[in-house]
């Protein structure tokens, strides 16, 4: 049996990778790994497949790596492929040879029984693999402290054996200071922000603005909006597009989708819009 184990990185990082491992039962050996990288405007796809080339023994064959990249108008991809075949490979497990004397009627001798039970007996335990897992306990008793989530970095440098790397003291920093937000006064106020900050935050990453009644609404792109796209003829593309809905009852909503551009090659102006008016009558939901 195959055993399918799905890798989910904690935080955004070029160096983490995101996929799945495949893993032999009982031997524990990789039979094959499907990761992805993800970086602004690189994507890249990396499997690798592995066979038992000898008893037990799991080695890769076959590794396929695929890069798409799309920046600034520019697309490309690229593929790899490299197949491994093994002439010879030398593994230090060896299997356990076991010999007897027999008479040459083809029964032991008393001597020879003898002596082959006080081997027996004398003989080490035969070594376990170094992938065997330990016999599983049948009875488990689970511990939960209550406070884990409350505890500060301090207490935990205490019991901790092996100390936190640069990036984990970082998230846990990051973990305290929120723990003491959410424990701040009753009567404290929290800082509202300011009005240039809101501006800067819906120009950066865009927002959706909304009437009172939720009726409808406006959506600014962010900043990806505002320079799509780039290439030798138009040269860059400076502008927005905009998202923009009215609810016109409980079973119909008007959609418009604006867009202005300016091209600074051909010093040009370049626009275009769409609508859709989508209608579910009897229904009552937009």
């Amino acid at each position: 049996m195959i055993n399918k184990i799905r890798v989910i990185p904690k935080r955004e990082n070029t160096r983490l990778l995101e996929g799945d491992l495949f893993i032999v039962e009982d031997l524990w050996c990789v039979s094959a790994a499907d990761f992805n990288i993800r970086e602004s405007g690189l994507k890249g796809h990396v499997r690798t497949a592995c066979k038992e080339v000898q008893p037990a023994v799991f080695l890769p064959v076959s590794t396929t790596i695929s890069v798409s990249i799309d920046m600034m108008g520019f697309k490309g991809e690229a593929s790899y492929l490299a197949a491994i075949r093994y002439a010879e490979v030398q593994t230090d497990i060896k299997p356990t040879a076991s010999t007897s004397q027999e008479t040459p009627t083809g029964k032991k001798t008393t001597s020879a029984a003898k002596a082959t039970d006080t081997a027996k007996a004398s003989a080490p335990s035969p070594q376990k693999h170094k992938y065997e897992l330990p016999s599983r306990i049948t009875r488990k008793e689970v511990q939960t402290d209550l406070l884990a989530g409350k505890r500060d970095s301090s207490y935990w440098a205490s019991v901790r054996s092996v100390p936190l790397r640069l990036e984990e003291m970082q998230s846990y920093q990051i973990k305290e200071e929120k723990i003491l937000q959410k424990d701040t006064l009753p009567g404290e106020k929290k800082r509202k922000p300011t009005v240039a900050g809101q501006a800067l935050n819906a120009f950066m990453f865009g927002k959706t603005f909304r009437t009172s009644d939720k009726k409808a609404w406006l959506t600014l792109p962010g900043l990806p909006g505002y320079v799509p796209e780039y290439n030798f003829v138009d040269g860059f593309w400076l502008g927005l597009a905009l998202k923009s809905g009215v609810k016109l009852s409980s079973d119909s909503t008007l959609y418009f989708s604006p867009s202005f551009y300016y091209t600074t090659a051909r010093r040009n102006w370049v626009g275009q819009g769409n609508s859709r008016w989508n209608m579910l009558p009897g229904t009552g939901e937009a």
